[in-house]
């Protein structure tokens, strides 16, 4: 459904990374609308930059609030933001409609890094979630003199992490989830356990991110035909 905007993309990274002020204000309205206003829910130049593409692309915007009234949508392609609320994953939902029912759809969550690492706070990848990380590749040998190009990774969250990343976050995240609903406090503390993530980006060598782009291809082909409809998913913080 997105496969030549993703193309775009990959062949321009910096399209991810201008100066759309006109687009910041129209994706900020929904976000100080639906959420108390914060730094939370600031709007990226990624993130606009990502929805200027997509409008490019043919897909039009719509608020939120009339996403649940998915009968009454005409015809066309659109996109959701921050379908979860601020500051919860996913970013961006593209849908085709046919006037009747959500057609196909695409949940994507984007991450912007000016360094190697990138946050994924409380949060961790999910399924069948798109992600694109931008970032900025060292191309020079270790002790050189630091070079670097933009880099784009479009990958899908079961595609990312390695078997034993996965087993080590699902070990933390049900030492969380324990704590956080047994465990009552002590005196008069009551706590919450949130995690501070990171990921680096040093695995995403050119030859991986072509892999990762390569399952993504085959994802969308395997899934082109099915249809499904827009529930809310991934809703854990990023």
């Amino acid at each position: 459904m997105l496969t030549t905007l993703f193309a775009s993309i990959r062949t321009n990274p910096l399209l991810l990374r201008q100066k759309q002020p006109d687009m910041i204000r129209k994706l900020q309205t929904q976000a100080t609308n639906t959420e108390a206003q914060g730094t939370g829910n600031k709007v990226t130049d990624q993130e606009a930059s990502f929805a200027t593409l997509l409008e490019a692309h043919g897909f039009a915007f719509q608020p939120k609030a009339t996403a649940t009234a998915a009968a009454a949508t005409a015809p066309g392609k659109y996109y959701n933001y921050q379908v979860n609320g601020s500051q919860r994953s996913i970013d961006f939902r593209a849908f085709e409609h046919d006037g009747t029912a959500v057609t196909r759809h695409m949940d994507l969550d984007l991450k912007h890094t000016t360094s190697d690492v990138f946050f994924l706070n409380d949060g961790w990848f999910h399924k069948d979630v798109v992600y694109i990380v931008t970032w900025d590749r060292r191309t020079s040998a270790p002790r050189k003199k630091k070079t670097t190009e933009p880099a784009t990774l479009i990958a899908l969250g079961q595609d990312i992490p390695s078997p034993e990343e996965s087993a080590c976050m699902e070990e933390l995240l049900a030492i969380k989830k324990k704590y956080n609903t047994e465990f009552k406090g002590c005196g008069s503390l009551s706590t919450y356990i949130r995690f501070a993530n990171r990921y680096k980006c040093d695995r995403f060598t050119p030859e991986e991110t072509e892999r990762l782009y390569g399952r993504i291809l085959a994802h969308a082909s395997s899934s082109s035909s099915s249809s499904a409809s827009p529930t809310a998913t991934a809703t854990a913080p990023p």
